[in-house]
């Protein structure tokens, strides 16, 4: 059947990214992409890092920088871009998407780019406009209305874009405390060795961290407009209250349209949903992957997204599905240290530090098995690299025995790798 419609659903990176890559591809048909936000599609990752720290900072919006493409590459790449609509539901008997305003789009392929949406609490209303999330611009700038030099704000959750946030609203005179009902905080997506590291930096420069802390109520308090309570009792007075309580997947469209749906809509290894002419990707979609010892990923990663999206736009494009494999990668940036991950560290991986963390540059490597399955690298992005490539060798992963033989050097692993192969491959000819 000839593809002469895609509709693409959800225009954060994995949709931009799809419709770029069908036309590079060569695709000549109808795109149409769609929308929630009214806003030209932008970037995320800077609402938590420096989206945020510019206005608080009072240097202005960052403006158009945010954007994914400028708002007139979506005419130069001829895709129907619908701004603001929310898609409604999905028929799939007639291949239509079913818009809020009313529209149908017809589709042949269709791309779920849905995404998620974070986990809330259910405060009072009288205290609901001080409880805030950042997933959004308009999240980041209604943070930084209500915070400034000298304000009080408790962070309810220890991931990523909670500490992040902390980092920068710290930095800029704002006082932090962070609450979390695990042991630790960053217990997901990072080695034990590695969080240790940034909580230890974070509490250096002021931010308070509070584990084995559950919160019971959220009330209007006395002094301050928010109040919280624990479990124990025991109350903290603050102006705002940031949730980084994790995100839930959207998957609502997709188990109203009968497709299967588990913590993310279940797709194959060539990334399509239980219906074959529907593909998920990006934050919304569970895809099989032996890198996890759980058999299938769900990764919340701008990467993943991203590289998702160019296969999906490949595929559609050429007629050529393939298996979708890739080495998952992440980064993220507190007190001025950037991280960078390759690979997934799960519990129990057996940890071997190269480099000096006092010194700053360092990085952990993960084995599991013996082989080499992750690495996590703060400022040495070489490390980074030769991670990826290493990684990315399936067949050829290193055991700690073949890495210690040369200091645990990624690099120099790398290199003799390479030229490993350059020999035989020279010797078979």
């Amino acid at each position: 059947m000839s593809v002469d419609d895609v509709v693409i659903v959800g225009a954060g990176h994995a949709g931009v990214q799809t419709a770029v890559t069908l036309r590079k591809r060569g695709f000549e048909g109808r795109i149409s992409l769609v929308g929630a936000d009214d806003e030209v599609p932008y970037q995320r990752p800077p609402l938590s890092k420096t989206y945020l720290e510019a206005l608080v900072g009072g240097e202005g919006a960052l403006g158009g920088l945010l954007d994914l493409q400028p708002e007139s590459a979506y005419e130069k790449l001829r895709v129907h871009l619908l701004r603001g609509r929310e898609v409604t539901a999905l028929d799939r008997d007639r291949r239509l998407v079913h818009t809020s305003d009313g529209e149908e789009l017809r589709y042949d392929k269709l791309v779920l780019a849905t995404g998620a949406r974070p986990r809330t609490l259910d405060p009072p209303e009288e205290v609901s406009d001080r409880v805030v999330h950042l997933r959004t611009k308009s999240d980041t700038e209604r943070l930084a209305r209500l915070v400034g030099p000298g304000a009080k704000v408790a962070v309810l959750g220890g991931g990523f874009i909670g500490l992040e946030a902390a980092s920068v609203l710290s930095r800029l005179g704002v006082e932090v405390q962070v609450f979390d009902n695990a042991p630790r905080v960053l217990n997901r997506g990072l080695s034990t060795r590695m969080a240790d590291h940034l909580v230890e930096q974070h509490r250096r420069n002021g931010v308070s961290i509070h584990t084995d802390w559950s919160l019971e109520r959220v009330t209007t308090g006395e002094h301050r407009p928010v109040a919280l309570f624990s479990d124990r009792g025991d109350g903290y007075e603050c102006d705002l209250v940031l949730t980084g309580i994790g995100v839930l997947p959207e998957t609502g469209l997709a188990r109203a349209a009968g497709l299967t749906v588990d913590d993310g809509v279940v797709v194959d290894g060539s990334l399509r949903t239980s219906d074959g002419d529907i593909y998920a990707i990006g934050d919304c979609a569970r895809f099989p992957s032996d890198r996890s010892t759980g058999g299938s990923l769900r990764l919340e990663s701008v990467q993943n997204a991203t590289e998702q999206a160019k296969h999906v736009g490949n595929a559609i494009a050429t007629g050529q599905d393939g298996e979708y494999e890739s080495v998952p990668t992440f980064w993220t940036e507190h007190w001025g240290l950037r991280v960078q991950m390759a690979g997934i560290v799960e519990p129990g991986d057996e940890l071997v530090v190269s480099g000096e963390p006092d010194e700053g540059a360092f990085s952990v490597l993960a084995f599991r098995h013996g082989r080499l399955v992750a690495v996590e690298s703060v400022d040495r992005p070489i490390d980074h690299l030769s991670a990826r490539r290493i990684l990315g060798d399936r067949e050829n992963l290193p055991s700690a025995r073949d890495l210690d033989a040369y200091e645990y050097d990624l690099t120099a692993w790398s290199k003799r790798s390479r030229e490993s192969s350059v020999r035989e491959v020279v010797g078979r000819t």
